[in-house]
């Protein structure tokens, strides 16, 4: 049973959901139930138009964003121990034709241009990369690392944690790989 949970939790989403209720509807319309099968695809319909468009995620997004300022480096204590500045993933291309900085998504590059910076203000900084990789066998990492190395990044101060596929994952790594006293 653990087994068939696990190989479906990425399965179960709106679009799913979304989907059911549609044949719940065209199955209501054959049952002669006609204004419950309305008011099921109209509410679907909605549903549908406010997650497939971006506005309402980029609306939540940039009011949670203008709560908090970006990280000043200067806040953190540097001490003997390293300070590890984690790149979560969210994406890259299977093109290995590509630079390593092409196949990154927006998302990705992004964090791991705001990653960069702050290993460039930190002294004893280890940037670190994760993400795997369900469809290959080079990981979301690998390709990160080689993008921080094509940007200047020393590859000696870098970590790769190869295995995370969701951000669940990531902290669980980055907790074994830092452990629960170190500055990430």
């Amino acid at each position: 049973m653990k087994l068939f949970l696990s190989a479906i939790k990425d399965q179960v989403n709106i679009l799913t959901f979304l989907m059911a209720f549609f044949l719940l509807a065209c199955l209501l319309f054959k049952l002669k139930k006609r204004r419950v099968a309305i008011i099921i695809l109209s509410t679907d319909l909605v549903i549908f138009l406010i997650v497939s468009t971006a506005y309402l995620p980029q609306f939540l997004a940039a009011r949670l964003e203008r709560q908090y300022s970006p990280l000043n480096a200067s806040i953190i204590q540097e001490g003997k121990l390293p300070t590890y500045i984690h790149v979560l993933g969210s994406g890259f291309s299977l093109d290995s034709a590509l630079p390593a900085t092409a196949r990154l998504g927006l998302t990705a590059l992004g964090r791991l241009a705001e990653g960069i910076r702050l290993y460039r203000q930190i002294n004893n900084s280890i940037l670190v990369t994760s993400a795997g990789s369900l469809r290959n066998r080079e990981t979301q990492a690998a390709v990160a690392k080689k993008a921080a190395i094509l940007l200047g990044v020393d590859s000696s101060r870098i970590a790769r944690l190869d295995t995370p596929n969701s951000t669940l994952e990531e902290a669980a790594a980055i907790t074994k790989l830092a452990g629960t006293d170190a500055t990430v």
